[in-house]
């Protein structure tokens, strides 16, 4: 097994400050809900974001996320119809068939 891959998925918490992170996966955990969001998805699709990098991994560096989220196994996301995006630029969006633009997250690297 790859020390940088886990055999779960993660979804971490934004946050401003370590207090109000807390928050966040107390009312996931009460809800039993994790609500989509469209930031960088075309369409009018919602999708929620996962990390499979393992937590000692992911939280190496300073990140936007702190270290509350909620963590899930690959299969169980998976079996429910859950599925890596597809990162591309925005002008590659049409040459995907209509089943797969749910999966389009547009990545745009700047040109060197």
């Amino acid at each position: 097994m790859r020390a940088d891959i886990s055999q779960y998925l993660y979804h971490w918490v934004k946050a401003d400050s370590e207090e109000s992170a807390i928050e966040i996966p107390c009312k996931i955990i009460e809800s039993r809900q994790l609500l989509g969001g469209d930031g960088f998805v075309k369409g009018k699709h919602k999708c929620i974001c996962f990390t499979e990098s393992p937590m000692n991994q992911f939280h190496r560096e300073k990140y936007r996320y702190k270290k509350f989220g909620v963590r899930f196994e690959k299969n169980y996301i998976f079996s429910r119809g859950g599925r890596p995006v597809i990162y591309q630029p925005k002008c590659d969006y049409e040459l995907l068939p209509n089943s797969l633009k749910w999966r389009h997250v547009t990545f745009d690297p700047p040109k060197i």
